[in-house]
């Protein structure tokens, strides 16, 4: 059985209760072998979908890779140690379908510690390619 939240394609921060481990609950998820990349954005910020101030991390799982894209206003980055050199198809909480972006696909441990997995408003995204940059996240955006 699926948990609710993992059923909401798109969650903001505030509606999460303090307990709960999301995670953990997509690792779980993971590890019963999807058919379909699975995706769900996490917001933070405005509770209105329409700001330029609100932040966003969409978090993918498909079986032995992840992905992530973070976005603000109408910008998205992804991972700088992101791979995958074509655009992909994931499924907002398994149904419905959302475009990925090049260079998006991490390790699954990416994915489940990324520092801004929970906290999407944390991260400070890079320019694209610049890869030294002091960003204060361990995982490097483009």
């Amino acid at each position: 059985m699926i948990p609710d939240i993992l059923e909401a394609s798109s969650i903001h921060a505030d509606d999460i209760p303090a307990a709960t481990d999301l995670p953990g609950l997509m690792r779980d998820l993971n590890s019963t072998g999807v058919d379909i990349p699975w995706a769900w954005s996490v917001s933070t910020g405005p509770t209105d979908p329409l700001s330029h101030e609100r932040k966003t991390l969409t978090v993918g799982i498909n079986n032995t890779v992840g992905v992530l894209v973070w976005a603000a206003g109408s910008t998205r980055r992804v991972p700088t140690i992101g791979t995958g050199e074509e655009w992909q198809t994931y499924c907002l909480a398994g149904m419905y379908d959302i475009p990925v972006p090049p260079h998006a696909e991490v390790t699954l441990d990416t994915v489940f510690t990324s520092p801004n997995s929970s906290t999407p408003g944390t991260c400070r995204p890079r320019s694209p390619g610049n890869r030294s940059s002091s960003s204060d996240t361990s995982q490097g955006v483009r």
